[in-house]
């Protein structure tokens, strides 16, 4: 008989750990095609996260997703990856060197800088945006919350902040309830978790500490927890990253709107042109 009642009462607990919260006015975003780090070249004109990529898509009309960190003078700067190696040359970590350090790089050899948030936004104008903050530092990540916070706050767009970490949802979450959240979410195999937590993470077992409003998933796996959020709760989930049409149209079938690069959705060249 307890055996029986266990359950349901465990049935409950799991519902209760990865129920979503509810986005008021999600139409800004369930509406808009995402830029994945700006509409970005290839030819170093227009780099990934960087303000001529972010003028492209504020001109195209598209939503933009970019990603910030701290350097080590606490400026917020738009930026995907820990290190410089990829975009820059170099293998040095963004959060070792001040923004002036910085600015002796430039993107893809170009002529192009990391850009500091404050700029991209003034950029966007009123784009709808969604702002990754990165969380490769540590203790520094509630300092970004607290410093990010007011900018995102002042932005006159749609603004949604999002993480791969639950705890920096959290602070948003307790500390500025009306800003949209949303939790970002995909196998975590490659993450360099232990297994224990891997399974956490992408079984969504800790939305009760963040009540993410929107669950931003890699659009090749749907899971229990994930169908459950959008089809039981009403979650919003849009999906990263789309690289073709094809890719697009098998999305549609789960995910309320795609975050893509390296192609223009057909919605997207009909509002460029």
């Amino acid at each position: 008989m307890y055996f029986l009642l266990l359950i349901p009462a465990l049935v409950l607990l799991y519902l209760f750990l990865i129920a979503p919260g509810r986005c008021q006015n999600p139409a800004p975003f369930s509406t808009t095609l995402f830029c994945h780090r700006g509409l970005h070249t290839e030819d170093g004109t227009a780099p990934e996260n960087s303000l001529p990529s972010f003028e492209a898509a504020a001109k195209a009309g598209l939503g933009v997703e970019l990603d910030i960190q701290l350097t080590a003078d606490d400026q917020i700067v738009v930026f995907h990856d820990e290190t410089l190696k990829r975009m820059c040359g170099a293998d040095i970590k963004v959060r070792s060197l001040t923004y002036q350090q910085l600015c002796q790089y430039t993107l893809q050899g170009g002529q192009q800088h990391i850009p500091l948030l404050k700029d991209a936004l003034a950029t966007l104008g009123n784009t709808t945006l969604l702002c990754e903050i990165k969380c490769y530092s540590g203790v520094a990540n509630m300092k970004i919350c607290q410093l990010a916070a007011p900018l995102l706050q002042s932005y006159p767009g749609p603004v949604c902040i999002e993480s791969f970490d639950p705890l920096i949802v959290r602070w948003f979450y307790k500390h500025m309830p009306g800003m949209v959240r949303g939790l970002l979410a995909y196998h975590f195999k490659d993450a360099g978790l232990a297994r224990w937590q891997s399974f956490i993470l992408k079984n969504l077992l800790l939305n009760f500490c963040c009540r993410p409003q929107f669950i931003a998933h890699d659009y090749h796996r749907v899971g229990l927890s994930l169908w459950l959020c959008k089809r039981l709760f009403g979650a919003f989930c849009p999906c990263w990253t789309i690289y073709n049409p094809q890719q697009e149209q098998a999305s549609r079938r789960f995910f309320d709107t795609i975050i893509f690069e390296q192609y223009l959705p057909t919605k997207a060249t009909k509002a460029k042109n």
